[in-house]
């Protein structure tokens, strides 16, 4: 049975997402180790029927219960519930009390039932339907371009209208194959009555499952909660699964990423070791937009681990096959020059390439973005620096501080830029910044020049 990313007349994609992990699986932790036992075969198998039945509910079953769930809770309860089942019938009586409160219409049974047929609980469509239609995907309350709506054809809704055209009538059930036990059956198309409701009242179980989320005790952003992990790696995957449009192009199987990223999700020995699953998941999709948050403010900085980002007190450089320090911080015990041989016994090199494998993008952004994070770590660490200078081999202690280095930002300077340059006689322009209005008539002239 296929196994399908959703497409055609459910999304239409402007161009490339902005690919940022706003997960509630982000929070704070460092250093402390919370891994348990080795994860077996069969809570990966569960954990991936889970994951990818939780995106599919999610974003294309368009009921009412969906569009008022909280679905970060849900990640988390339905996360849970998975973990714990034994066997497939087991686990599909989990997945059964966690999703069809909001998909009365799922059905869920053996792979390989065969001539056993589905349950005949499909809902019959009239004139007027619904079904999830998507420009990229929309996280959290911040503003974006991206935008999902249930939409309504077959009768005037003005707040419902379809986004773009294009109708899943020809296609309205998805059937596809969980994991290697489990297949399901999920309606993409509702009827609506005259109210734009997809039923009378709210499924009966709906309450219930309220009820049990309200209560579910969990911390947003504990990763010493293993379903809470698990629930990082459901949302992120699923969205990069049906809103990144580039998989072909860049020959992902990203099906075969989830339960790779599953296992290292819940096998990781420090929160900061999770939060390095995750920036490798993203890194996968080679795509340069992709960059993982660890906290989203109103003006993130861009920090793998915006907790514990403690960085060096220099800027390098590859100069030829060496690492090379190129700017200083104030007064740190190190010189524009020295070649950087080791951080606490690790050779440069290996220290560089573990920082690639965390970014994603071309190659050359990966070693751009790799070089300027070299040597992060928790702050607060100390670490030994070997450096080669003028021949004699140094090891400096330095101890981590915060930093404030961006994505493609680095506030030490390699070298300082005159303001201003003569380019002919009388003639001045700008060489850090836009000219700006109050200087002379002849500096406003010359930046309106072609190549000024």
């Amino acid at each position: 049975m296929p196994s399908p990313c959703l497409s055609g007349p459910y999304m239409q994609l402007r161009l490339c997402l902005a690919i940022c992990a706003v997960l509630l699986a982000s929070g704070a932790g460092g250093g402390t180790a919370v891994a348990g036992p080795a994860v077996s075969d069969d809570e990966v198998e569960a954990l991936v029927a889970y994951a990818r039945l939780y995106g599919y509910v999610r974003w294309f079953h368009p009921s009412d219960e969906g569009a008022v769930v909280d679905w970060e809770r849900l990640a988390v309860l339905g996360a849970a519930e998975a973990r714990r089942a034994r066997t497939a019938s087991d686990l599909q009586t989990a997945l059964e009390d966690v999703f069809q409160p909001i998909a009365p219409t799922l059905a869920l049974r053996p792979v390989g039932s065969g001539n056993v047929g589905w349950p005949s609980n499909q809902p019959e469509l009239g004139a007027r339907v619904t079904y999830w239609q998507h420009r990229g995907v929309k996280l959290g309350s911040r503003p974006s371009p991206y935008i999902s709506r249930r939409v309504i054809v077959g009768g005037e809704s003005k707040e419902r209208k379809p986004l773009f055209e294009g109708s899943p009538l020809a296609v309205p059930i998805l059937f596809v194959a969980l994991n290697r036990d489990l297949e399901a059956r999920l309606p993409l198309v509702l009827p609506v009555d005259q109210a734009n409701r997809t039923s009378g009242t709210l499924a009966a179980s709906f309450p219930a499952l309220q009820e049990r989320l309200a209560t579910c005790e969990y911390v947003k952003g504990d990763l010493n909660d293993p379903a809470v992990r698990v629930a990082g790696v459901t949302i992120l995957w699923n969205v990069m699964q049906h809103f990144f449009p580039y998989h072909a192009e860049a020959g992902i199987d990203w099906i075969a990423q989830l339960r790779p990223a599953l296992r290292t999700a819940l096998e990781a020995e420090t929160p900061d070791g999770y939060r390095d699953g995750l920036c490798r998941l993203v890194a996968r999709l080679q795509d340069g937009h992709g960059v993982f948050f660890a906290e989203m403010g109103e003006h993130p900085t861009v920090h793998e681990h915006v907790q514990t980002a403690g960085g060096l007190p220099i800027r390098v450089a590859m100069v030829g096959e060496r690492i090379v320090v190129t700017a200083v911080r104030e007064t740190a015990p190190f010189v524009p020059g020295d070649v950087v041989v080791s951080v606490s016994g690790v050779p440069a090199r290996e220290v560089l390439a573990a920082r690639e494998e965390l970014v994603s993008g071309s190659p050359q952004l990966r070693r751009y973005r790799a070089l300027n994070r070299f040597g992060q770590g928790p702050v607060g660490a100390t670490l030994d620096v070997a450096v080669e200078r003028d021949g004699v081999r140094l090891t400096i202690p330095v101890t981590l501080e915060a930093d404030q280095r961006g994505y493609f930002s680095n506030g030490m300077q390699e070298f300082e830029l005159p303001t201003f340059a003569e380019v002919s006689p009388g003639y001045f322009t700008s060489i850090s910044r836009p000219a700006p209005r109050r200087n002379t008539r002849h500096i406003s002239t010359n930046w309106r020049r072609p190549g000024a």
